[in-house]
């Protein structure tokens, strides 16, 4: 899967939609830590504009330790955006999934600002594939 970060797209956003976490002690598998949510997009599915790809980094790990796919459309109904999973990931990551989800259904700023680039990026794609006008 081909991702390219926020900031290779809205490279003059002032706030972009990440947050981090501090994990002050191990919960279950997770260990301790900062764990810093990046909004990515995915580019080589053209149909999946509306979904969004949160890659999840510690300070200990150069690549994520988890990849999150959400669908971002307007249309799904308030937090329930269902986030999963998606490929091979840390031990840990079905804890950080359960950690995202919760931020989404608590905290509806994060969740509108992931919608807002969401769909900003989905209309640049759009653009960008339509043929020139004549």
């Amino acid at each position: 899967m081909q991702l390219i970060s926020f900031f290779e797209v809205f490279t003059s956003a002032e706030e972009a939609p990440a947050r981090t976490l501090r994990v002050p002690q191990r919960i279950g598998n997770l260990p301790k830590g900062r764990y810093s949510f990046r909004q990515c997009f995915c580019v080589e599915k053209p149909g999946e504009l509306d979904t969004a790809v949160i890659a999840v980094y510690t300070s200990k790990r150069q690549k994520p330790a988890a990849l999150i796919r959400v669908r971002l459309t307007p249309a799904a109904p308030g937090p329930r955006c269902y986030p999963a999973l998606e490929g091979l990931q840390a031990k840990y990551a079905p804890a950080l999934l359960h950690l995202f989800s919760d931020m989404l259904a608590r905290d509806t700023t994060y969740l509108a600002q992931l919608r807002e680039y969401q769909a900003r990026f989905q209309a640049q794609q759009t653009a960008q594939a339509a043929p020139p006008l004549r």
